[in-house]
């Protein structure tokens, strides 16, 4: 009866330790995908004047310059 205690008291710490090392990763892998993207400014010019795409007070849908140039108008064409 008390090993069956014991058991039932232990086994919530035996796995609480487990799982922890589960979740231990190495940090070199993870700074190195961080590091390898920048993030673009994006100026709008929709009011006749470059904004921060932080500072305009409307909904914004970027698209790559690519689209830009071939005079796409709408996400159909």
């Amino acid at each position: 009866m008390k090993r069956r205690i014991l058991f039932w008291l232990l086994l919530p710490a035996l796995l609480i330790f487990t799982g922890s090392f589960a979740f231990a990763q190495d940090n070199d892998a993870s700074q190195e995908s961080v590091t390898s993207f920048a993030i673009e400014e994006i100026v709008v010019t929709a009011r006749k004047r470059d904004e921060s795409i932080q500072d305009v007070p409307l909904s914004v849908t970027a698209i790559q310059g690519e689209l830009a140039e071939a005079s796409v108008r709408r996400l159909e064409d």
